[in-house]
């Protein structure tokens, strides 16, 4: 016989109950990546009945619910008013996106969000830190690296663009001394051309000088005796 909505609503807020009553039991009193294997008696250990467990527990209740930033609408509501799907991701990421702690290191979270919280003395339990503010700090790291990493990169594409323009720049250099050094080439052959045309010219006419003066040392003398 199939079961009713009614039913199987019934039935998943009682098996995510008992998921989250499990999760209070185990859940770390300081949450670190070597605390994940300590002993049963290092951890919150709260042995709440099923039924008796609160997704808005009053600090009384010995524990509290911290939750990743943009998990926050999983404990939106009240386990009284949820549907088969939600208490379906509520148990899938329970222990992962969000975690019982103990109501005084909860606390400064609260504040951030604007609540009020208690006014009882912390116990050093209080300075733990649990595994949702590492993965937020983590998170702001991550930030911090990306911004750095977006400044890192626009330097380095200024330093390519500026490598591109002295690479421009030294091509055209060394194509206008390549330009100089033919013109200088070209000049000294032309020199070279009107040297040797000069020299030519020099020979031809001291050949001709000589061969005149030649010339008037051999014409007869026409003077009477």
């Amino acid at each position: 016989m199939s079961l009713t909505s009614n039913q199987r609503r019934a039935r998943a807020r009682q098996q995510c109950r008992v998921a989250l009553a499990a999760h209070i039991r185990k859940s770390p009193l300081k949450t670190s990546y070597k605390n994940l294997t300590e002993p049963p008696d290092e951890r919150l250990g709260l042995l709440v009945p099923p039924q008796h467990v609160r997704l808005h527990p009053p600090f009384e209740d010995g524990y509290a619910w911290s939750v990743l930033q943009g998990k926050e609408y999983l404990l939106d509501k009240t386990l009284g008013n949820g549907t088969v799907g939600r208490y379906e991701e509520i148990i899938e990421e329970v222990g992962s996106s969000f975690e019982a702690v103990t109501p005084q290191r909860h606390q400064p979270e609260c504040a951030e969000h604007g609540t009020t919280s208690s006014d009882k003395p912390k116990s050093p339990e209080a300075s733990s830190t649990s595994f949702t503010q590492i993965i937020r700090q983590l998170e702001n790291e991550k930030q911090l690296l990306a911004v750095e990493l977006e400044s890192t990169r626009a330097y380095s594409t200024q330093l390519l663009r500026k490598d591109g323009e002295w690479q421009e720049k030294t091509c055209n250099l060394e194509k206008e001394l390549q330009e100089s050094r033919s013109s200088v080439d070209q000049l000294e052959f032309e020199l070279r051309r009107a040297g040797e045309g000069i020299i030519a010219a020099v020979t031809i006419l001291r050949n001709c000088q000589h061969s005149k003066e030649d010339s008037t040392s051999l014409e007869p003398d026409d003077k009477d005796p």
